[in-house]
């Protein structure tokens, strides 16, 4: 009886005991003839025939046949069983069949006891494993689940049990977890649960026993303190209901931030393959209190369904503006909503298409072509739809519009019903709203099948390769099945779209800016050739090179008489600028007057924020060409007016991207298409 039963088997040790009991018992015990000579169905009449025959042996005309198949036979020939015996045999009968067991029974105790009273089970057991011990002794068969003392909170928390609200009614359901709650909402243990806890469905402190009541406690307290790092299911939603009531933390945003906290902790339970999940029911929970309490969408949704809440919206927009303004069945124009652009609606359709536009070299590398091509080949699919069949295109991809109840807080017990605060309604995403009316919740979605849609996958995979063999591109797709009609619609698009592309890239011109530099050094070569004696070293008339020129460089002096009003404008804003001034001595040629050679230098020279860096010249030259009279002349020293020209469209070339000015039959002017333009930039 010293043997070590800790390392044996379980097939090793039921096999020691059936041997044992053989031993002990003979064949009074087991018996190799079971369902030999049995019925596998006994009726009452085989055991009364049984108690009345114990050895199991019928004489029967001076025949002994088993008791089992002890049978009457009527006159007719046909078999009848025994009469059924009086109450009384009946009774004694049980009361030796019950002796019968109870002797089994007490031999079967003992027998266990003696072998298995040194075995000690591997591992931990909940107690609920063990149930009712069999026998007397210290082994396996004897164990008893000790009794758990309660703290006097959690004997207070229990005692509310059997008590009444104020109104005289007892307290049950909601109400009575609130009070629970809070009257141990600051209660800390030091009792955690040792076992595997059981899973208990819409748990309260009422349906759990009294030591996961105190290892609930120790573990929220744990979890509070921020060391506990799993989250048994049980505890989980425990808590959870304890967050929805405003027990341990304030309401608001704070219950929000512990719910997804406490769900982060389910998700790492169920990628750990531990217990049964409750991230779900704890999601659904973050939802119904953002709703219910009005709170920032964004704190229940995610990303992505945002993102397909949005595509889905898109879509349903893009299809009414197409059939209101083409008058199809119901809808008018005047009702259309606004189109989203073709990008817009590109991008949607690939949120939700199963075959995404991303993954496509070709349709990443030509995204707008693309994005046109599909924005004409859903249009055209709305047309048909709507035209020709009882449900429209985006409705065969998503699924009807859909209105149905719902109730939020399933199951949590709650103090009080839950209502929507305020008015107005709640929209999740653009593709739910939640209502809430005369007592009534409901919830309307825009789609009734969320996830990518096979169906829009086919058409935008119809697209790429339509597109790719169009454009020539290297790598063609291995085309799948798809309808005759869409595929002409897809083919139509297509070479459209590559038609509007050629005739784009001719009338394409492309300005090398690199090569301004190289072209400006051979206009001044040009003129420096072009110029006279006189001009290049600076000539003067005889005059006024008698006297040091003092004076300002003014245009109107330059051109004699009563200046014009936009010389006269021009002149003004010279007076309010400090004048440039070049000191020449008699007998010395007049140097040239310095010029400013950048936008910035030019307006700190004249004092002036000239409009894109204008210098006081140039701007008198675009001010007089405005004003539609003829260039005026550039003072001595100064650049010719071919020059001021050419300096003015290099200025001016940001604001229109093209030359502004040019020449013409009649000297310079200003181009008339850019004529308003320029006007009203110098206006400012």
């Amino acid at each position: 009886m010293a043997e070590d039963f800790g390392k044996v088997s379980i097939d090793e040790l039921v096999d020691k005991i059936m041997r044992k009991l053989e031993e002990a018992g003979g064949s009074s015990h087991l018996s190799s003839h079971t369902y030999s000579d049995q019925p596998i169905l006994r009726k009452g009449s085989d055991w009364a025939r049984d108690r009345e025959h114990p050895d199991g042996r019928v004489e029967r005309d001076g025949k002994s046949i088993s008791a089992g198949k002890a049978q009457t036979t009527e006159p007719d020939g046909s078999h009848a069983h025994s009469s059924r015996p009086s109450r009384a045999s009946r009774m004694q009968g049980q009361t030796s069949t019950d002796a019968r067991k109870s002797r089994a029974t007490s031999k079967w105790h003992a027998l266990a006891d003696d072998w298995l009273g040194d075995y000690q089970p591997a591992g931990d057991f909940d107690d609920d494993l063990w149930g009712r011990p069999l026998g007397s002794g210290t082994g396996l068969m004897a164990k008893v689940v000790p009794e758990v003392k309660l703290p006097p909170t959690l004997q207070r928390l229990r005692e509310l049990e059997g008590s009444r609200g104020e109104d005289g009614r007892p307290l049950r359901g909601g109400p009575l977890f609130v009070a629970q709650a809070r009257l141990a909402s600051d209660f800390v243990d030091d009792c955690p649960y040792q076992g595997t806890l059981p899973y208990r469905y819409l748990p309260t402190y009422q349906v759990v026993s009294d030591r996961e009541l105190r290892g609930y406690f120790t573990w929220r307290a744990s979890w509070r303190e921020g060391k506990a790092t799993d989250a048994p299911a049980t505890f989980a939603m425990l808590l959870s209901y304890e967050l929805i009531n405003g027990v341990g933390c304030e309401p608001g945003e704070p219950v929000v931030s512990e719910l997804r906290r406490l769900r982060e902790a389910c998700r790492a339970m169920d990628l750990a393959g531990r217990g049964p999940s409750v991230t779900l029911d704890v999601s659904h929970l973050i939802r119904d209190y953002v709703v219910v309490h009005r709170l920032d969408p964004r704190l229940a949704t995610t990303e992505e369904e945002r993102r397909f809440g949005h595509a889905v919206r898109v879509l349903r927009d893009a299809e009414g503006s197409v059939l209101c303004r083409a008058a199809v069945h119901d809808h008018k124009p005047e009702d259309a909503p606004a189109m989203p652009s073709d990008e817009i609606l590109w991008a949607a359709m690939g949120a939700l298409s199963s075959y995404s536009p991303e993954r496509s070299p070709f349709l990443r590398a030509h995204a707008e072509q693309a994005a046109h091509v599909g924005a004409g080949v859903f249009a055209q699919m709305s047309l048909h739809c709507g035209r020709r069949r009882k449900v429209c295109f985006v409705d065969g991809l998503l699924g009807f519009s859909n209105t149905h109840p719902y109730v939020p807080f399933v199951g949590v017990p709650l103090e009080q019903p839950p209502t929507l605060e305020g008015s107005g309604d709640i929209r999740l995403t653009d593709a739910d709203l939640v209502t809430f009316r005369f007592g009534r919740w409901c919830i309307r979605r825009a789609y009734e099948r969320q996830g990518k849609s096979r169906d829009l996958g086919r058409i935008i995979h119809a697209i790429d390769c339509a597109m790719r063999e169009e454009w020539e591109f290297g790598r063609p797709l291995k085309p799948r099945p798809v309808p005759g009609y869409l595929q002409k619609m897809i083919d139509r698009e297509v070479r459209s779209e590559h038609e509007r592309e050629q005739e784009e890239e001719r009338h394409r011109f492309t300005v090398d800016l690199s090569k301004l530099g190289g072209i400006r050094s051979a206009a001044a070569t040009t003129r420096e050739a072009l110029l006279v004696d006189e001009e290049r070293e600076g000539y003067v008339p005889g005059a006024e090179a008698t006297e040091d020129w003092t004076q300002p460089v003014s245009t109107a002096s330059a051109t004699g008489g009563d200046p014009t009003p936009s010389q006269a404008e021009a002149q003004a804003g010279e007076r309010d600028a400090p004048p440039v001034v070049a000191t020449v001595s008699p007998g010395q040629p007049a140097p040239v007057s310095p010029q400013p050679t950048t936008g910035a230098e030019a307006a700190g020279a004249a004092g002036e924020t000239a409009p894109y860096g204008l210098d006081p010249l140039e701007l008198a030259l675009v001010r007089a060409l405005l004003a539609h009279e003829p260039a005026p002349p550039t003072p001595p020293g100064s650049p010719s007016v071919e020059m001021l020209v050419d300096s003015a469209n290099e200025k001016l070339f940001d604001l229109e991207g093209d030359t502004v000015l040019e020449f013409g039959d009649d000297g310079p002017h200003v181009i008339e298409d850019y004529e308003e333009d320029l006007r009203g930039t110098l206006e400012q």
